[in-house]
């Protein structure tokens, strides 16, 4: 994959180079201007860049090169770390902002990670009515009647901007299907972001999702930008929904209704306009019933829903899921 460094010191050039190649062709830029350049010219997977460069500002170069491709994952790394400039960057749309010296370890799962936030949101998803024979396209199989309603479905409310519900056992193909959705909508030229439920302990989500202030918790020495900040304007995956707290529940309830939410320790609401699509293979019925989802929760994820069978109720997609 192509990564774009921009910073004006060549021992970076030289740094970069000697982490990631031969995996990654490294372009190199000295300046914003030439970031900006090389953007449009080498259309890169990914931009490393510091805030600080001769010529134009690092913040404005941000902001220019998430006007050239909203999807583009930026990293800014920079020895002149401020909380503002660091709200400033996560605000504009930087994947994340690193202190120089940096862990090479860190930063090397920092790129991969965003690497592959940025090839989620590129790389097309097909299904039989759309589906095109570009190699890179990953592909929804199955020509059953079940899957035909589901392609229906995906025709009928990609274009719509309302709140999708993906129901199905694991391994069913929602998030292929959300992509999907998100491909095809008003919002494809914007972020799309995945945040898989289950997998991020209770105590660290409602953080991960919404931010935090200053001195919210022990360990909260600056301000944090969350993932609907960062998704602003784009698609939100929430995966695995049903694994979801009741007070975090509370929370995307109000983001859902008012379209704000307050970050942890926070008093002010920031503003958000963020398409929500969600994915359970849980029983939200049982689990309303249960005491342990919102029932006004579910109904405002429950706009549009849509099931997706596993194999066993469509035998007849065995064969060409073998080819």
């Amino acid at each position: 994959m192509k990564i774009l460094v921009a910073d004006d010191e060549p021992n970076i050039h030289y740094s970069f180079k000697r982490i990631l190649s031969p995996d990654h062709e490294i372009i190199s830029a000295s300046s914003g201007q030439e970031a900006l350049l090389k953007t449009e010219s080498h259309r890169p997977d990914l931009v490393i860049m510091d805030i600080r460069m001769p010529g134009t500002n690092g913040l404005v170069t941000l902001k220019k090169i998430k006007e050239i491709d909203a999807r583009l994952p930026v990293i800014i790394v920079t020895a002149y770390g401020t909380m503002q400039t660091a709200i400033e960057a996560m605000g504009l749309g930087a994947y994340e902002y690193m202190l120089k010296p940096f862990d090479v370890g860190q930063m090397r799962k920092i790129i991969d990670k965003a690497l592959a936030a940025g090839q989620l949101m590129k790389k097309t998803v097909s299904y039989p009515p759309l589906a095109g024979t570009a190699k890179e396209e990953d592909l929804i199989v199955g020509s059953s009647a079940q899957m035909q309603e589901i392609y229906k479905m995906i025709g009928q409310v990609a274009g719509k901007d309302v709140t999708v519900l993906l129901r199905g056992e694991s391994g069913t193909g929602k998030e292929l299907v959300a992509r999907a959705i998100y491909q095809h909508s008003k919002r494809s030229d914007q972020p799309f972001v995945v945040v898989n439920c289950a997998a991020i302990p209770e105590t660290l989500l409602e953080s991960e999702l919404f931010g935090y202030e200053k001195g919210a918790f022990t360990g909260a020495e600056e301000r944090r930008i969350g993932k609907f900040e960062q998704s602003n304007g784009g698609t939100m995956f929430l995966d695995e929904i049903g694994d979801m707290s009741l007070s975090t529940q509370t929370k995307i309830l109000r983001v859902i209704q008012d379209g704000e939410f307050t970050r942890l320790g926070g008093k002010e609401p920031v503003r958000v306009d963020v398409r929500l699509i969600a994915a359970t293979n849980k029983n939200l019925e049982v689990a309303i019933q249960e005491g342990k989802f919102r029932e006004d929760l579910y109904y405002r994820l429950n706009v549009i829903s849509i099931y997706l069978p596993p194999l066993r109720e469509r035998k007849e997609d065995i064969p060409a899921l073998v080819r």
